[in-house]
């Protein structure tokens, strides 16, 4: 059980810290903006939080809970995902 403690902690904080700099960061941008500009920045902010949940779409979830992933799911399961980036980044 002692195995299981390190990673989560490490993930835990990997969220936990993430959070935190994402809030401190909009602090500070928010004190740098005009209100108009402020707007912008949420809707731009909420436009690549969804943007990056989408280009995730499972692919790592299937490399991971294959029990002997083969090459080939791995290339195809990176060139979707890397695909699906590109268009979601044009868009």
């Amino acid at each position: 059980m002692s195995q299981l403690h390190k990673p989560f902690f490490y993930s835990a904080c990997d969220r936990y810290v993430g959070l935190i700099l994402s809030l401190v960061v909009t602090a500070v941008v928010a004190r740098m903006l005009t209100p108009e500009e402020l707007g912008l920045f949420a809707l731009a902010s909420g436009i690549v939080l969804v943007t990056e949940t989408l280009r995730d779409f499972g692919a790592g979830a299937y490399i991971v809970q294959e029990r002997e992933p083969s090459r080939t799911g791995v290339r195809t399961a990176f060139t979707a995902s890397l695909l699906l980036g590109g268009v979601l980044a044009l868009a």
